[in-house]
């Protein structure tokens, strides 16, 4: 057996047992697991709104950032995730202005207070590095720079305490959660209100509403698990 350290894909045998021929609509099994899986990851990630994505988190967090984010951006330096979505946001010019910080120098506020954050992005815990970062204290400065908080939880759901500090959250079926990879989830508050895209499978609608066929065996594995 490999000895693993930092959260990592798992596949524990209630994947297996859980695996069950399931369609979304009109399909009365699917309509159970959905509600028991969704309820659980909403008092997990302490979100109100939660919506599935075939895929992994990554791709979640591109939807999310291209449906969610507006005005100036401010990327905290943690480690190579942190790197992936600054790259991302200036690569896809989402935002009007992407700004990337040091860890220690977003917690001793040596920010511009000039540039006007609307949001700050930031990952609780690096996989690629091991380390967990204090969420507690990017949140009390994003109060007081009065910033939405949008958290990378992938490697911190089901682990780690304090996700409803963050006002949108991204993370995937597996790692803490122990489920099978395939399934990306965004989690957000319910006063936010995310835009459309003209692209198809980008749009968070197209999600939302199901007009795909989703992981549906991912989230049959989940609702075993969760049993």
């Amino acid at each position: 057996y490999k000895k693993i350290f930092t959260p990592s894909p798992s596949f524990p045998i209630e994947n297996l047992l859980g695996l069950s021929s399931n369609f979304s609509r009109g399909d009365i099994d699917f309509e159970k697991q959905y509600k028991k899986v969704t309820k659980l990851l909403k008092k997990i990630s302490g979100q109100p709104n939660m919506v599935s994505i075939q895929g992994p988190a990554s791709l979640a967090i591109e939807i999310g950032l291209l449906n969610f984010v507006r005005g100036n951006v401010l990327v905290i330096n943690t480690g190579y995730y942190s790197k992936r979505w600054f790259d991302y946001l200036k690569k896809t010019k989402i935002s009007k202005r992407t700004d990337y910080l040091s860890y220690n120098d977003f917690l001793k506020k040596k920010i511009n207070i000039k540039n006007n954050y609307r949001w700050i992005i930031f990952v609780y815990v690096e996989t690629a590095s091991c380390k967990k970062f204090d969420i507690k204290s990017v949140k009390k400065i994003c109060i007081d720079i009065k910033a939405k908080l949008i958290v990378d939880a992938t490697a911190s759901i089901g682990l780690e305490n304090n996700h409803e500090l963050a006002d949108v959250v991204f993370f995937s079926s597996c790692k803490g959660l122990f489920g099978p990879t395939g399934l990306g989830f965004i989690c957000y508050k319910k006063k936010l209100k995310p835009k459309s895209s003209t692209d198809f499978l980008l749009d968070y609608k197209t999600h939302k509403d199901s007009k795909y066929t989703l992981g549906y065996n991912c989230m049959a594995a989940l609702y075993s698990i969760s049993k």
